[in-house]
């Protein structure tokens, strides 16, 4: 079974529906552009993130499988009476990736006659994202492998799966600086909360890049100090395949008051390490 799922919203009133439902702008999803984004509650945390594609007049929303039929009904609820239909075509493509030798920038697209290839940046060199019908040769790494895991983690991207939704405000996650967020564009649900957060409150907490030792943390884990205090959650991890047994990378959200202290989780230390794009202070 894939690791990830593969929503189609189509429909005259499609791309307006998404404009009032997802974090992004969706009007800046184009042939040659795909967009990172959100779908929030009503109290601004981040029921799942996925990453959104452009099929013709369609869109192709890309999310971890565990989070998919959930997400399909609770969308459904906000149809009422647009003309847009959403459908699971999980089984019809296929979501592979590539490490190496990648010829598009970051949130590129490109199409040929099987599917699409996406491009992104990990921080230490380009990899790609290929989309294709299932029924294509299939030559690449499944996208779930612990390699594009690890590659994900170093380019800094937040995947929020059953473990971890709900819990996390989009700026949490670092979508502002990923532009998972246009702060513009007018309503979606948790959109107050968001633009509070943004304009008057201060961010506490975000995703951080970590170096773990011991035994894997998985997401939903605990970030602790020296003293047992929880203070954050982690949100994916993966390890070195290459590197000595129990030794890997992570992405958490963590408590800005508590990175001068030892962390660890359960079973593993960690240890701070940067992000490939900057992080300003507020």
């Amino acid at each position: 079974m894939s690791a990830y799922a593969i929503l189609r919203i189509s429909g005259s009133d499609a791309t307006s529906f998404l404009q009032s439902q997802l974090s992004a702008d969706i009007t800046d999803v184009t042939r040659q552009c795909y967009l990172l984004a959100a779908w929030c509650d009503a109290k601004g945390r981040a029921l799942c993130t996925l990453r959104v594609l452009a099929d013709g007049k369609d869109f192709l929303l890309l999310l971890p499988a565990d989070l998919a039929p959930a997400i399909s009904r609770r969308l459904h609820m906000y149809v009422l009476r647009a003309k847009v239909s959403i459908a699971d075509e999980s089984a019809d493509w296929v979501l592979q990736a590539g490490i190496e030798e990648a010829t598009l920038s970051h949130g590129e697209v490109e199409r040929d006659a099987q599917g699409f290839w996406l491009g992104l940046d990990t921080g230490s060199g380009p990899a790609l994202l290929r989309l294709q019908r299932a029924d294509a040769d299939n030559a690449l790494a499944p996208a779930g492998s612990n390699s594009w895991q690890l590659a994900e983690i170093d380019a800094g991207l937040p995947e929020i799966t059953q473990a971890t939704s709900g819990q996390f405000v989009p700026q949490m996650l670092n979508l502002h600086w990923l532009g998972g967020i246009d702060f513009h564009k007018g309503c979606y649900p948790g959109q107050e909360v968001v633009a509070r957060l943004q304009y008057r409150g201060r961010l506490k907490q975000h995703l951080f890049r970590l170096q773990w030792h011991g035994e894997q943390p998985q997401p939903g884990d605990d970030v602790l100090t020296a003293d047992g205090k929880r203070q954050g959650t982690v949100i994916r991890a993966a390890h070195e395949a290459e590197a000595e047994a129990g030794t890997g990378r992570l992405l958490a959200v963590i408590r800005l008051t508590a990175l001068e202290q030892t962390l660890a989780t359960a079973a593993a230390s960690l240890t701070l390490l940067e992000l490939p794009y900057p992080t300003p202070a507020d």
